[in-house]
């Protein structure tokens, strides 16, 4: 796809936004002309802001794609020891069972 004008910037924007198929390749070459539209100083300001439009939507994309971070949390909470000592504080709150019966 060779980016010659708004239009096409326009439709690689909604291209990337829509995730329409299109190889490695691909994608870099329009990227690659985005780029270099937005770094030329002969550009309209249009131009500019329609080209990082698109290459917004083509880090959207990328950002999308990547694996999200998973933090795992061991909390440890040692459940027999806390078992145990809900299992005291209800035998101290209604008389232990060998109370009860002695």
């Amino acid at each position: 796809m060779n980016i010659e004008n708004r239009s096409d910037m326009q439709l690689a924007e909604k291209a990337a936004r829509e995730r329409w198929e299109m190889s490695d390749d691909q994608r870099n070459s329009v990227v690659s002309q985005l780029v270099a539209i937005i770094a030329d100083p002969n550009a309209k300001n249009r131009e500019k802001i329609a080209a990082s439009r698109a290459l917004a939507a083509f880090d959207r994309l990328n950002v999308d794609q990547q694996p999200k971070s998973r933090t795992n949390v061991n909390l440890n909470l040692a459940l027999s020891e806390k078992k145990e000592d809900l299992r005291r504080r209800i035998e101290r709150l209604t008389g232990s069972d060998d109370d009860q019966g002695a």
